[in-house]
């Protein structure tokens, strides 16, 4: 994916606000993570399917 099309998508993302899924990564002491998210208007089923997209997106991004 070239880097336009990333920026088109970034300008486009939030459009219409009517879904939304913030998830963070929390480092915490040595070696673990905390994974939290929120959701706004979505089905948990949405919700993996954004991140199974979101995942494709990244690995192209990534060169993979």
């Amino acid at each position: 994916m070239k880097d336009d099309n990333v920026i088109n998508m970034a300008e486009a993302a939030f459009k219409d606000g009517k879904k939304l899924l913030v998830l963070a990564l929390d480092e915490g002491d040595g070696s673990e993570y905390s994974i939290s998210f929120i959701q706004s208007g979505m089905r948990m089923s949405q919700c993996l399917a954004l991140c199974e997209a979101a995942k494709t997106l990244f690995l192209d991004e990534m060169g993979y």
